[in-house]
């Protein structure tokens, strides 16, 4: 019987229970996806609707000249700020989570295959990977991006390309660590196919590493994604994003400041509470690790 994962999400419960970092990072990380999803009941604006005479750099409420009817003021095209951050997570949360979806969908079967079956299988697939993981993530998903064009698509699809490399090396170390126990050579005496000894037998064993892995990349993705719409080579404007609203802002900074610290703080908190919950999960799934209480 297979009790592996059982023993993750105990394992999570008790790191977070105890864990007051993971806790915190928990929390705000709630906060922003419940923000993303409710933002049609919670932002009262249109974040599309141009304003180019009577609300144009509208300050925040807490300045003066602002006002609660745009809290987080607008922007050089009277955009209300706070409606787009809002909308803007929902694109910018989404380009975070589905690139290492399809990363670890097309990385994690490659590394168990390599790590089940070794020899030339392994040394071919190695070699490409370590071919691939010789260049930063963001410089494949640039080269991507380029190739592929501009737009949210072919983003999630190039980012999410330069993050495979990363789940087949992990996964691939992991099954190697596997593939001889007892349960797998059970599995391959009974007379399993392939495709059942790796996703119903190792795949569940190894999914602590890949758990890890998936939530720190999670934060780099996000910030790829955010630095290749900054560049102009992401999200088409004027979609709200928050990588998008950093490059509309950084030219008016000075006279508008606000449109450049809220789409960032927004980044900021995303990266620094996933990177956090990270720490704890990697604490939780440690089997070195011990837990209080």
């Amino acid at each position: 019987m297979n009790t592996a994962k059982p023993t993750v999400w105990r394992s999570l419960y008790l790191e977070i229970r105890v864990n007051r970092s993971a806790q915190i990072a928990l929390f705000i990380l709630s906060v922003l996806v419940l923000s993303a999803l409710a933002a049609p009941f919670l932002a009262q604006h249109d974040p599309l609707v141009l304003d180019l005479e009577s609300s144009r750099f509208l300050p925040p409420f807490f300045s003066a000249g602002g006002s609660f009817l745009h809290p987080f003021g607008t922007d050089s095209s009277g955009r209300d700020v706070f409606a787009r951050v809002l909308y803007g997570g929902r694109i910018s949360l989404a380009l975070g989570f589905l690139p290492v979806a399809i990363g670890a969908g097309l990385g994690v079967p490659m590394g168990l295959l390599s790590g089940y079956l070794g020899g030339r299988v392994d040394d071919v697939l190695m070699r490409v990977n370590d071919c691939l993981l010789a260049f930063p993530s963001i410089l494949i998903a640039l080269i991507l991006v380029a190739f592929l064009g501009q737009g949210l698509v072919n983003l999630m699809i190039a980012v999410g390309l330069a993050y495979a490399p990363t789940f087949a090396r992990i996964s691939r170390g992991s099954a190697l660590g596997e593939r001889n126990k007892e349960y797998v050579l059970g599995a391959h005496a009974n007379g399993a196919a392939l495709p059942r000894i790796l996703f119903r037998h190792v795949l569940p064993n190894i999914l602590n590493s890949v758990v890890v892995v998936a939530t720190m990349s999670f934060a780099s993705a996000l910030l790829e994604a955010a630095g290749l719409s900054f560049l102009g080579l992401g999200v088409r404007p004027p979609t709200p994003e928050w990588g998008a609203m950093l490059a509309e802002g950084k030219a008016d900074f000075y006279q508008a400041w606000w449109t450049l610290v809220f789409p960032g703080a927004a980044i900021f908190l995303t990266v620094l509470s996933l990177n956090m919950l990270g720490d704890g999960l990697r604490d939780a799934l440690d089997p070195r690790s011990v837990h209080r209480g």
